[in-house]
């Protein structure tokens, strides 16, 4: 349970009370040509269950958390402390890089340019619904570590309300706790604006931090506040640490890196959460060549296969240039048309397949998410769910599954190719299945435009043997 909120009560005295701030598994059979030579693979092994000594670190905010091209910002010099003190790190996150090729190794986080707090807890989605959320990439990458550092949109707007956004803080904090409860959260005090602008906001929301962080603290959670405005305040050459009024250049990086720094050494050493087990996978596939994921024209969904009986969709019908037909029409290069999802989420797609075929439906070995990249079009997000032969009428979730292709490597391209691969280490995601329903999302956060080439649903008709009831998946992406 989350503690109770003291910002209301406590937020107006703590701006006086603060000093620093008064002053100042088994495979699906796939063609060999789904990874051809040149491939960049993204991915290796799941969250939790890769080597424990490194260290997991979820950078998590805005375009600040965002970073530069070459560092990514605080990243790349911190990272370099880390590796001193710990066995390894490794950056997780879902969010597309900002560095070149090579620039950086481990480029992972979740800097979401623009964004507020409030459009995090937006991301998060609601309690009812198992969509795309920030509780399930807590799930997916399992971090040791949060390096949260959120606010500087909600306070440089014409209705900034400083104390609304450290409830939103509060809240988001809950949503965090709630998932992965012996996470250790960093929370940054704000660096401030650039000293010609007003700092009125910025102290008011930091004067209130230690007291979001001590109801958490005093409820047993791991939270350390990170001063991240007095040593930009208080550096001899404030002014000469913006790239402009809001954003640091790499002298601010490199300080916001120190204090980070200095900040993790005075907690408990931290360590990964415990190995869990992990029965769906999913990898994650980029190349350079337009073509190098050739789409599956035998799959159970193929348009005019044996196995589809027929096709609903609910929300969003394409237009002429990219019909919804294409989503299972065997073609999937940079020339063949694609389907770009609605702004407001309520795609839906049905497949039924053929029970004439196969009475007791079919096995699902592997599902294919396929996709070419620019600099504008390169993110998947669906949720996929099946109903049973022996459950007519009802859809049971598999899990919700994300990815975003890196849009830089494809910057010289015409197009590149990429593909989200799905399956269960043990054999099939789901046995008996007489329909499968993807449910297609808007851009998750990942700064690029959803589309989707093709979809292919990998299986064979069902034997006499159901095995076990279909249970929501506890699934985790590959590192991408």
């Amino acid at each position: 349970m989350r503690p109770f909120s003291p910002i209301t009560a406590l937020a107006a005295a703590a701006v006086v009370a603060c000093p620093a701030f008064a002053a100042a598994g088994q495979k699906a059979q796939l063609p060999a040509t789904a990874v051809p030579t040149g491939v960049v693979a993204l991915g290796a092994t799941p969250a939790g269950q890769g080597d424990q000594g490194e260290l997991r670190i979820m950078p998590l905010g805005d375009s600040i958390t965002w970073g530069l091209v070459d560092t990514g910002g605080y990243r790349a010099p911190l990272y370099n402390k880390l590796e001193s003190l710990v066995t390894g790190v490794d950056w997780v996150g879902s969010a597309p890089p900002y560095s070149f090729p090579g620039a950086m190794d481990d480029w992972h986080h979740e800097g979401h340019p623009g964004w507020k707090i409030r459009d995090v807890i937006a991301f998060a989605g609601d309690q009812s619904t198992p969509a795309t959320s920030i509780e399930g990439l807590l799930e997916a990458f399992d971090p040791a570590v949060i390096l949260l550092h959120i606010g500087t949109n909600d306070l440089n707007s014409l209705k900034a309300d400083p104390i609304q956004a450290l409830t939103d803080l509060w809240e988001l904090l809950g949503r965090i706790y709630a998932t992965t409860p012996d996470v250790q959260v960093m929370l940054a005090q704000l660096v401030p604006v650039n000293p010609l602008l007003d700092q009125t906001p910025t102290l008011t929301f930091n004067a209130g931090i230690p007291a979001v962080a001590n109801s958490y603290a005093q409820a047993g959670y791991a939270i350390k506040v990170v001063d991240m405005y007095s040593a930009f305040r208080f550096s001899p050459d404030w002014a000469g640490l913006y790239v402009d009024g809001l954003h640091p250049n790499q002298d601010g990086y490199d300080l916001m890196a120190d204090v980070w720094f200095d900040s993790l050494l005075t907690v408990a050493p931290p360590t990964n959460p415990p190995v869990v087990d992990l029965p769906l996978l999913q990898s994650n596939y980029e190349s350079e060549s337009v073509g190098a994921f050739p789409p599956l024209t035998d799959d159970l969904i193929a348009a005019g296969s044996p196995t589809l009986a027929s096709v609903q969709h609910v929300g969003y019908s394409g237009h002429a240039g990219n019909p919804i037909s294409s989503l299972n029409d065997g073609k999937a290069d940079g020339h063949a048309t694609y389907a770009l999802d609605p702004v407001d989420g309520s795609w839906r797609s049905t497949f039924n397949l053929n029970l004439n075929k196969a009475p007791r439906g079919y096995d699902i070995e592997a599902i294919r998410g396929l996709n070419y990249a620019s600099l504008t079009v390169g993110a998947q997000a669906f949720e996929i769910e099946v109903e049973l032969v022996t459950s007519p009428g009802v859809f049971t979730s598999i899990g919700s599954f994300r990815y975003a292709y890196s849009a830089l490597p494809f910057a010289t391209q015409a197009g590149g190719s990429a593909m989200m691969l799905i399956e269960h280490e043990q054999g099939f995601l789901a046995r008996g299945v007489r329909a499968i329903r993807f449910t297609f999302s808007p851009d998750p956060g990942f700064n690029a435009a959803p589309a989707y080439t093709e979809i292919d649903v990998v299986g064979t008709p069902a034997g006499p043997a159901q095995g076990k009831p279909l249970k929501p998946a506890n699934h985790r992406p590959l590192k991408a």
